[in-house]
């Protein structure tokens, strides 16, 4: 699934692993940025869009605190392309958190 573009580096992610991938050229990286986002139990839902610097993305985590299936807690994130690969790279949260609920209310 491709999630975005900027200057000829291509944002993807592979389903069901749901890891963020870069092809820059012929080269595909492993970015490893589902491993580190700073919630527990969260994985990548995508990016919203790219910047110079860097890009803007969402993660989610299921609401532990409700028993409702799909009730679902969403934050917005920020990283630099110069942190992306870096393991210790800084993960900036710009929103956080939004909570919705799309599951079964019965």
């Amino acid at each position: 699934m491709i999630e975005g573009e900027h200057e000829g580096v291509v944002l993807f992610r592979i389903l069901p692993e749901n890891e963020l991938y870069v092809k820059k050229g012929a080269e595909i990286l492993r970015t490893g940025l589902s491993e580190r986002l700073p919630e527990e139990a969260a994985w990548l839902s995508g990016i919203r869009s790219t910047t110079k610097e860097g890009f803007f993305f969402s993660y989610q985590a299921n609401n532990e605190k409700s028993d409702t299936e799909g009730d679902l807690i969403t934050w917005y994130a920020y990283i630099s392309w110069s942190e992306l690969f870096d393991k210790e790279g800084k993960i900036k949260v710009v929103h956080s958190p939004h909570i919705s609920s799309a599951g079964n209310l019965l």
